[in-house]
């Protein structure tokens, strides 16, 4: 049957004009005929409603909307009942077997095709009796010269006709039930059913009325029909919608119940009408009890046509819900087959062992009769295993079995599967990894499974798989586990021994890579001195903090140093540490640096995430500190062409001079101080720590030797003693200037004093030793000069025997012997330098 394009257009137009032809001869339609007037004309709409499926080509779907066209245009004609005209009576002759035809060809076509041979009797059949009905409708005519009239009682053949398609279909609709039709086609063939339903019984009790001499042709039995016809085009709709098939068996059976309800409270309504006075109380009383009757009906037919109509009574169903609800609290194997299998036995209706296989680990679940779960090492059989294509797939046993003749390759499933007395078999896992298989058991049950049963069981396969998948992860991540913690202990000795020898390679390491200058950096500071441990201690405080951080040093101190220790010593250690320095760009590179621009990125976008140092920070235009301090304040940053990002730096600014001075003087834009005087460190200037003046010298000399390409030489105590007492105005980098000059005028394996520059002059004369008192023994002299030793060297052991030429044993073992430890007063102060 071809879809025609026309058909649309012509069923609608048709039955408006037999509508209006009917309104035209009554003197216009009352409130019954407007409405079989609007049931017949939705009923020709049927293929706009199926233009979907039409264009899809789902079969059956032209089927449906002919049946839509004929019927409404059938309905049409009988609008107003009591004034047919002959037009009418011919059409209504015509598309009476033609519907109940095409109805009955449907039963026989989808949803799969049985009776074959029945179909052209069918059609045949129409249209005999269509043109009996029109021979009736026609008035008397003349036949071989005598006057001819149809019996009047041949003009309810159409009617009957129709009556027996309709009980053909519906009967051999039920008959799809015993024929083996697929769990998909008896799905769909329930909407069917439940649309014809109501036209069998409505046509049953006009026929008995009709013979009763009752007007089957009055206003109600029409609307009746009516009522009955739209809820059987709902029903064969449904048929060709793929998306209904899994809500039939479902909608049945609650719309079973719902005509019980109804019908309850039809007759209970109409009793009470005609019996209860019309008083308020006695009113209110019938709507309690009438409500109250309706929701017990309600309750009891659900559960009754449940147990009647679905499969096997809902048992299966019912076990699907109650395993899913328990299995999702389940955390071990043991748990989840206690949740499951003792539903899914309990749907068997018998002893039957259901089972849960598991992959890896290889585990077989059962439980015994008490429902306490059993647990084995047993491998899945190979079988069952090659047959689970995806998760979530159902295996039906039967269907296994009886396909065994034509795929030999499922004997040996099939074989397994009835050794178990087996109902189907669930793919358990997920995203798309097999992890075990779940047997359902068959029991007492001989009905095939449906369409609603196997989408449960779908469901429950797919919540089963996640639950199995989990917890056998889990249990092969603790095994990994045990194994390999036997593994680390085994290693951790190893470790432990590899440690003292990795940290003297790596002293090594940076021993050699100190004669290229490279691992300066990264040394220790020289803090001797109260001063330096203070900043030490300092720098400690300050690191783990996110503000920024303002270090303050005279001319000649290398900042970097300490910049790179409180990055290092930061959360953003593994972060970028840029170094910016702010006095090597002007006011039209400025911006470009900081934000960056089209050819590369900015400082900020360098440091991301990490530290960046803005060397002599008020070297930067006005213009570009107020752009900074904005950049900060809103964590965004825009580049020269106007690309914002997001800024996540730390900054660390320098300056010659403390950053309050610098605002009073207008050098420092005020926000842009107040973001990085949060923080503010002072490193202390080289007169400040004389203590590390001797460290520091040698220090120097050591770079001096290898950049001259010199041997290692010392330094005599008279050129130590000039050292010592400058003043350093250059700080760090004149006194690397001062000793270059010396190992390059050095001549001997020392520094000495005439070696120096001139520095008598320009510095202070060092002050002489405080004298030591001669009075005393021997030991009494030696404990004093100890004692001194220690408050020159602030307590520290190896500077005070370097300050006495001793030996750091040596001066040990003095200290032993005179009982002298370090003086409280030599303690690092707890003050913090700033």
């Amino acid at each position: 049957m071809r879809n025609s394009r026309i058909l649309p257009l012509l069923g609608p137009a048709g039955a408006l004009y037999l509508i209006a032809e009917a309104a035209s001869l009554s003197g216009g339609l009352d409130w019954a005929g407007w409405v079989l007037a609007s049931l017949a004309v939705g009923l020709t709409l049927a293929p706009l409603w199926l233009r979907r499926r039409l264009a899809d080509e789902v079969p059956g779907a032209r089927r449906v909307a002919t049946l839509g066209v004929a019927s409404g245009i059938a309905f049409a004609s009988l609008v107003q009942p009591e004034g047919l005209s002959l037009l009418r009576d011919l059409v209504l002759a015509i598309a009476m077997p033609l519907s109940s035809a095409v109805l009955f060809d449907l039963a026989t076509r989808v949803p799969d095709s049985v009776v074959a041979r029945l179909r052209t009797l069918v059609f045949v059949s129409a249209a005999c009796v269509a043109a009996l009905g029109a021979l009736a409708a026609l008035p008397a005519f003349e036949l071989f010269g005598d006057l001819r009239l149809v019996p009047a009682r041949v003009a309810n053949v159409p009617a009957w006709f129709a009556l027996a398609c309709v009980a053909g279909a519906f009967v051999l609709r039920l008959g799809r039930r015993r024929a083996g039709s697929a769990p998909a086609a008896l799905a769909a063939n329930a909407w069917a059913e439940l649309g014809l339903a109501p036209g069998l019984i409505a046509g049953v009790a006009l026929a008995v009325l009709s013979q009763r001499g009752v007007d089957v042709r009055s206003d109600w039995a029409m609307q009746t029909l009516g009522v009955c016809a739209a809820i059987g085009m709902y029903g064969h709709t449904a048929l060709v919608d793929p998306k209904r098939r899994l809500r039939a068996a479902a909608a049945v059976r609650a719309y079973i119940s719902h005509s019980l309800t109804l019908a309850t409270l039809g007759g209970l309504a109409w009793f009470f009408w005609s019996s209860v006075p019309a008083h308020p109380v006695a009113i209110a009383l019938v709507v309690a009890g009438t409500w109250i009757v309706g929701l017990v009906v309600w309750r009891t037919s659900t559960r009754l046509v449940r147990q009647l109509l679905a499969p096997f009574g809902g048992r299966l169903l019912d076990a699907v819900d109650t395993a899913r609800q328990a299995s999702r609290r389940a955390a071990t194997l043991d748990e989840l087959a206690a949740a499951v299998l003792p539903s899914l036995r309990a749907a068997s209706g018998s002893d039957a062992t259901p089972l849960l296989w598991t992959f890896e680990p290889s585990r077989e679940m059962r439980v015994d009769v008490a429902g306490v779960p059993l647990q084995t090492d047993a491998q899945v059989p190979l079988a069952v295993r090659e047959h689970l294509p995806s998760p979530g797939t159902v295996i039906v046993a039967a269907d296994v079995i009886a396909q065994v003749v034509r795929r030999p390759e499922w004997r040996v499933l099939a074989e397994v599967l009835e050794s178990r007395e087996a109902l189907c078999l669930i793919a358990l896992g997920v995203h798309g990894e097999i992890e075990g298989a779940l047997l359902v058991p068959r029991g007492r049950r001989r009905a095939r499974l449906t369409l609603e049963e196997m989408e449960a069981l779908r469901t429950l396969g797919f919540e089963v798989g996640a639950q199995v998948a989990l917890i056998a992860a889990s249990e092969r991540a603790g095994r990994r586990a045990r194994s390999t913690g036997r593994e680390v202990e085994s290693l951790q000795d190893r470790m432990d021994d590899a440690t003292e020898e990795a940290r003297r390679l790596r002293a090594e390491a940076n021993a050699l890579r100190a004669g290229r200058g490279a691992g300066r950096r990264v040394m220790p500071l020289i803090a001797y001195s109260a001063s330096m441990r203070a900043l030490e201690t300092r720098l400690a405080a300050v690191a783990t903090m996110n503000a920024s951080v303002a270090i303050v040093a005279e001319g000649g101190i290398p900042i970097d140093h300490v910049a790179r220790r409180l990055h290092q010593a930061s959360p953003r250690k593994d972060k970028p540490f840029v170094v910016a320095d702010c006095g090597g760009v002007d006011g039209d590179t400025a911006d470009a640096a900081l934000f960056g621009d089209a050819e590369q990125p900015g400082w900020l976008a360098l440091a991301e995430g990490g530290t960046l140092l803005l060397a002599d920070v008020v070297a930067l235009p006005p213009a570009a500190q107020a752009a900074l301090a904005d950049a900060l304040a809103s964590q965004q940053a825009r580049t020269v062409e106007g690309v914002t990002y997001g800024v996540d730096v730390r900054i660390v600014a320098t300056s010659r001079l403390p950053l309050d001075s610098l605002q009073d003087v207008q050098a420092l834009d005020a926000e842009l101080a107040q973001w990085l005087g949060a923080i503010e460190v002072r490193v202390p200037a080289l007169r400040e720590r004389r203590e590390d003046i001797p460290s520091l010298a040698l220090l120097a000399l050591d770079r001096a030797c290898r950049v001259l390409g010199r041997g290692p030489i010392g330094i005599e105590q008279s050129a130590l003693d000039v050292l010592l007492g400058y003043s350093w105005p250059g700080n760090l980098r004149e006194l690397q200037h001062v000793i270059d000059h010396a190992v390059a005028n050095a001549q001997g394996e020392q520094v000495r004093r005439a070696d120096l520059p001139s520095l008598l002059a320009a510095g202070r004369v060092p002050e002489k030793p405080p004298a030591v008192s001669l009075d005393g023994t021997y030991a009494e002299l030696e404990k004093r000069i100890l004692v001194q030793a220690l408050e020159r060297a602030d307590g520290n052991k190896s500077e005070a025997a370097r300050l006495l030429g001793l030996k750091r044993t040596t001066f040990l073992d003095k200290c032993r012997r005179h009982e002298l430890r370090s003086p409280e007063s030599m303690k690092p102060p707890a003050t913090e330098t700033v």
